[in-house]
């Protein structure tokens, strides 16, 4: 069952229009069902949620500021259009390997982002299926041992 929303995930919602709160929502509802212990988060500035990792990694041992024991996803509108940014620590190239999926549905596939400018419905379905790799690469992670995610 979806999370409830947070004061500033509701504030960045009730600026947008109804076709994204809708996108949002039903967004929303897949990613609960696929991950059930998904949180609802508000960073970057913009509203998304974020998966846990199934194994703790140090985040002193990689690169970057982002840390690699979640999977990120935001959802944005911007007047380009509205894109999905996804970071995967554990499977970088997961929108690349749909790209020919990905574009076909209508989107600009970006390195760790997805812009939809049409006005068309928005494919949900390439969306759902683009995360059930992610569910896939995560249970893979974990049977690689080490220690469990907090």
């Amino acid at each position: 069952m979806p999370a409830s929303k947070s004061k500033p995930v509701e504030a960045y919602l009730k600026k947008t229009s109804p076709r994204f709160r809708g996108i949002n929502d039903e967004l929303d509802r897949t990613i609960h069902t696929l991950f059930p212990e998904v949180e609802r988060v508000f960073a970057y500035g913009l509203p998304g949620w974020r998966i846990a990792r199934r194994r703790w990694i140090d985040p002193k041992s990689v690169k970057g500021t982002i840390d690699p024991n979640w999977v990120h996803i935001f959802l944005a509108e911007r007047k380009a259009g509205i894109t999905l940014h996804m970071w995967n620590p554990v499977d970088f190239n997961a929108m690349q390997r749909r790209k020919a999926e990905l574009s076909g549905a209508g989107f600009k596939v970006m390195v760790g982002c997805l812009q939809f400018n049409r006005k068309s419905e928005y494919p949900l379905e390439a969306i759902g299926r683009l995360l059930e790799d992610v569910k896939r690469s995560l249970e893979a992670d974990a049977k690689k041992g080490g220690a469990k995610a907090a």
